[in-house]
């Protein structure tokens, strides 16, 4: 399904949920997560309803973490770029503690300070996932930039300013966020074995891509990241570019399920889940 229709269908849960009488402010548990919700913004209706934002996604990271379990002790080091409210960076620290693993961090970097409120006070009311996730203030980028703002919000009550495919509203970031590449986040965090990074900048990925090329040559990578055409146009960048990176880093890309994606061919304004990784790694890991 498009993005757009996507977006229609929450705004028109959303409008029923009121007229039911549902307040539009939550503070409930949903899978084992404590969760401080406003049902008028996308993500968090999707965690009110399904328990979740993007199961798929989280359910393959943690697909793949198993196997990579079996075959190393090393410690997982999940980066959430993009972490919004938090949902990706809880989920997968809740998951694993269920399963009684302990050795892993979550690294959770949100731009926006919108977000980022959002998220502390998901973390506030997780005191034990709090201590195995970090959060960070951070802008992820190639280049240094000025005046930036990024898609934060999913407001689902009537707004002009919403992007016209996948619903977005800009939220503006603050001059004092810090503005990084990844290569400088791994290496000032000292981060180095099991690297699965999940990115959600909507449009902005190759630049967060392209400011991990030092990283990517010196460490095995999995990245988990929405493949987006129409979005990418937006930031001035082409399909072309995006494969050039890929071929130029000799990375692979693979489906949700592990299956090689030797093409991707997909609609107008629509989207697919990806994993980007180095030629093999994946076959050395038993991943498939």
């Amino acid at each position: 399904m498009k993005t757009i229709y996507k977006i229609k269908v929450a705004k028109l849960i959303f409008n029923i949920l009121m007229l039911c009488g549902i307040n539009q402010k939550q503070l409930l548990s949903r899978s084992s997560i404590n969760w401080n919700l406003d049902l008028s913004e996308g993500i968090d209706l999707s965690i009110y309803i399904f328990g979740s934002f993007q199961n798929d996604i989280s359910s393959s990271i943690l697909r793949l973490v198993k196997k990579i379990i079996k075959n190393n002790n090393n410690k997982i080091n999940f980066i959430d770029v993009g972490s919004n409210i938090g949902d990706k960076s809880l989920f997968f620290a809740r998951n694993l503690l269920n399963q009684n693993i302990q050795n892993f961090q979550v690294y959770s970097i949100e731009p926006t300070e919108f977000a980022l409120n959002k998220q502390k006070k998901n973390l506030s009311l997780n005191k034990k996932l709090y201590k195995k996730i970090s959060l960070h203030n951070y802008f992820i980028s190639n280049r240094k930039k000025k005046n930036i703002s990024t898609y934060s919000s999913w407001n689902l009550k009537k707004n002009n300013n919403s992007h016209s495919i996948h619903g977005g509203v800009l939220k503006k970031i603050k001059n004092n966020t810090k503005i990084t590449s990844l290569d400088d986040f791994i290496k000032k965090f000292k981060i180095n074995d099991n690297i699965i990074i999940k990115i959600d900048v909507d449009g902005f990925e190759l630049n967060v891509l392209k400011s991990c090329e030092k990283q990517i040559r010196s460490k095995n990578i999995i990245f988990f990241m929405e493949y987006a055409p129409y979005a990418f146009k937006e930031y001035g960048r082409s399909i072309k570019d995006f494969f050039s990176f890929i071929k130029k880093n000799n990375l692979m890309i693979y489906d949700l399920n592990f299956n090689n994606l030797n093409k991707i061919k997909i609609g107008e304004g629509q989207s697919i889940d990806i994993i980007i990784v180095k030629k093999n790694f994946l076959n050395q890991t038993n991943c498939h």
